[in-house]
């Protein structure tokens, strides 16, 4: 299921700064080896997004080069690129 643009907008503007309001040694001893691991599979898969839509913004007729850095459903990310964005 794709999210509109607006919870997009949303969710990163409440995210901005995030890693302000963390201590990551307070962290390390208090997050299981789990919660680790979903943080840094978030944050990969952030990556990878963040790399698709850097390339579908730099090459909007590339769609290719948008696919290939695409997330797949079952990552909770959308396959594709600019074609998913013209509501902004």
């Amino acid at each position: 299921m794709q999210y509109p643009v607006r919870a997009f907008v949303v969710t990163w503007t409440e995210l901005d700064r995030w890693w302000t309001h963390y201590d990551p040694a307070v962290l390390a001893v208090e997050l299981t080896d789990e919660q680790v691991a979903t943080f840094l599979r978030v944050i990969e898969h952030t990556v990878a997004f963040a790399d698709a839509l850097q390339a579908a913004l730099t090459n909007p007729d590339d769609t290719t080069a948008a696919a290939s850095g695409s997330v797949d459903e079952r990552d909770d990310g959308p396959a594709g690129g600019r074609p998913q964005l013209r509501a902004i």
